[in-house]
């Protein structure tokens, strides 16, 4: 579980932004003066299109090359060793881990 410090303004729309919000395994909660005003679950929902869709717009490679090696080393790597979409799902989990661990978020 991880608490967030949410961001906005309220403009002339009167949009009113969540002061905190809350992400576990189950979903997100919203906060406003510390009580959940909104909660969403993650039931029927593909957690690695979720964690893919909320990366960074600027989350790119440098440059074309990179991407096409990237994509091009994987392919192969699936075809030629059997590489199945479990195993790819247990790697990103593993890379996405030793991020958290190195950032000191890791459950």
């Amino acid at each position: 579980m991880s608490n967030h410090n949410g961001q906005g303004t309220a403009g002339p729309e009167e949009i009113i932004y969540a002061e905190e919000f809350v992400i576990d395994e189950g979903g997100i909660d919203l906060k406003m003066d510390g009580a959940s005003v909104m909660s969403v679950s993650f039931d029927h929902v593909d957690n690695f299109q979720l964690a893919y869709e909320v990366l960074p717009e600027s989350y790119v490679f440098s440059n074309p090359e990179d991407r096409e090696d990237w994509d091009s080393l994987v392919e192969e790597a699936a075809k030629h060793t059997g590489v199945t979409d479990e195993d790819l799902e247990l790697t990103a989990r593993a890379f996405l881990t030793a991020l958290a661990r190195r950032n000191g978020y890791e459950k």
